[in-house]
């Protein structure tokens, strides 16, 4: 495939598919994975991601992006889906860039993405970073359950309720669980430390790593509010191609 285009990637990963869309750039340029967030989150920032994807491509940076087993195009149900299935799919998806792009490859966590990203560097010697990320599967477990407490008594949503729908064990904002699902991600253990944070000024790692409202509002959001511009798409991939391009002093020292 020739530096500039895409191409759907189909991994076959424990009897299953996942599916991922490669965005090549020129051979040895650095490469991307993209850890994608679960469930609403993964909805709600589905074309952010894609498009910065193609804006990272653009400034020479190979990037793949993908979609959990039980999710999205990959095969299976959505009880499928489980930490430690999306654990191997992560490392599926990034022995594949590897191997496409010829360079190892860095990853950038997307909230419960984090917590996976932090997990397959640290087995593959990677470095990753964290957008927005999610730091325990502890609380992100008790966030994604408190959500969906809030939602079953969304008079809005719905408006003849009388009173708050019962919580479901088997779902979750509409997603049915693996069964032990918040159990399996309350369990996972910290990772690989991540090299920076982009988030919101107040919670970013630094300065450089600071996101404008427009890239951090989605998180939280139930129902899509707003978009994502395209020029403002194009500075932010590259604000992140800045810092996230290996600095080839320090990939020297490493060597």
């Amino acid at each position: 495939m020739r530096p500039g285009e895409s191409a759907l990637l189909a991994l076959p990963v424990g009897g299953g598919t996942v599916m991922a869309r490669w965005s090549a750039a020129a051979p040895g340029q650095p490469a991307l994975l993209l850890v994608p967030p679960f469930f609403h989150e993964w909805q709600r920032s589905y074309r952010l991601f894609a498009l910065l994807a193609d804006a990272l491509r653009q400034r020479g940076m190979s990037v793949l992006r993908f979609d959990y087993r039980g999710s999205g195009d990959s095969s299976g149900e959505s009880t499928d889906f489980t930490p430690g299935r999306a654990l191997e799919d992560t490392l599926a998806a990034l022995a594949a860039l590897e191997q496409k792009a010829g360079v190892p490859a860095r990853l950038l966590g997307i909230r419960g993405g984090a917590l996976l990203a932090a997990l397959a560097a640290e087995r593959a010697g990677r470095d990753w970073w964290g957008w927005q990320p999610c730091h325990a599967g502890a609380d992100h477990a008790a966030e994604l359950q408190a959500l969906d407490a809030r939602e079953r008594g969304n008079r809005q949503r719905f408006p003849y309720l009388r009173r708050p729908l019962p919580a479901d064990p088997g779902s979750c904002l509409g997603f049915r669980l693996a069964p032990g699902f918040f159990e399996a991600l309350a369990g996972l253990r910290p990772g690989r430390p991540a090299l920076g944070s982009f988030d919101r000024p107040a919670l970013a790692s630094s300065p450089a790593f600071a996101l404008e409202p427009a890239f951090t509002d989605w998180v939280g959001q139930i129902d899509i509010e707003g978009s994502h511009p395209l020029p403002a798409v194009a500075a932010l991939a590259a604000r992140l191609d800045a810092v996230l391009r290996p600095d080839p002093m320090t990939e020297a020292l490493r060597a």
